[in-house]
């Protein structure tokens, strides 16, 4: 019948499978340096990694850590609050607070926010203040961002320049009049310019345009642009600042004028809010 295999067909068959079998071991033989290589290199890696996290968990707090250091330095304030305005905080604050205090514990100044939150929320005169956002803001702050703040609880606004690229438009042969939107187009060479980072004593001072713009993203500051000082002194130092008279001098062409803008950056309400809650708090 057509549907019978022929013996021969079988056989055929039943020897492929056997040269298969046969050539298994052949084969796992050849991947097996390869295989050796890699074993060797994911335990290079491995090492690599365990001495690379090493510092990380040496600043993984535990629970018994954290509450030694909290109750520390939670004492000091909560000292200051009368006996009989002294509450439990609430746990929508006081659960992510100290699950944060795990990763960021290490860090004074942040902690410190933490710790100043804490007792704001332990105060009946205090704890409409602690807003449960404020644990999400402080994590998505450096610890130079939290010295910025701390100078802002003082300044409240801060004085900004920028320095404007004013360029020559076709068909006008001389700058005569520098700002004259008619006559000249801009490129923004600086914006943004402060010097509260230095004030502030940060690790990256040259990094406060960034930390400003994050602080203004959180909605703690806001940037008001044509608003400056009416007291012109506020924005000496900024214009005699090493960065921009460096700037100024490199771009003074005779087809190109620098010019100085200034306007200022101040604290939202949110901002005075978290100012009151996390900074400035209750004297220790």
């Amino acid at each position: 019948m057509d549907d019978e295999i022929e013996p021969s067909t079988t056989k055929n068959v039943i020897d492929a499978i056997g040269g298969i079998v046969k050539a298994v071991p052949v084969y796992q033989d050849a991947i097996q340096p390869a295989a050796k290589e890699l074993g060797k290199a994911l335990g290079t890696a491995t090492k690599s990694l365990n001495v690379l996290l090493a510092p990380i968990e040496v600043v993984i707090w535990g629970y018994e850590r954290i509450k030694t250091k909290l109750i520390d330095e939670l004492s000091q304030k909560v000292c200051h609050i009368p006996e009989e305005k002294r509450i439990t905080p609430k746990p929508y604050i006081a659960v992510p607070a100290i699950e944060a205090l795990r990763y960021l514990g290490h860090d004074d100044s942040l902690r410190r926010l933490y710790v100043n939150l804490l007792a704001s929320a332990m105060n009946t005169e205090t704890a409409h203040r602690a807003h449960p956002s404020f644990v999400e803001i402080i994590k998505q702050l450096t610890s130079d961002e939290a010295k910025i703040l701390q100078v802002l609880s003082e300044e409240i606004a801060i004085p900004l320049i920028s320095v404007h690229l004013y360029m020559r438009q076709k068909g006008i042969k001389r700058l005569t009049k520098l700002f004259s939107n008619d006559a000249y187009s801009y490129l923004i060479g600086i914006e943004g310019f402060s010097n509260i980072g230095e004030l502030a004593n940060c690790e990256c001072s040259d990094l406060t345009q960034n930390y400003l713009n994050n602080l203004a993203r959180l909605g703690l500051i806001n940037v008001q642009e044509g608003v400056s000082f009416s007291i012109h002194e506020k924005y000496i130092d900024l214009e005699n600042h090493a960065v921009i008279l460096k700037f100024i001098s490199e771009n003074n062409l005779p087809d190109r004028r620098p010019g100085i803008v200034r306007y200022s950056a101040k604290l939202t309400h949110l901002g005075e809010q978290f100012i009151a809650a996390c900074v400035t708090n209750i004297a220790s």
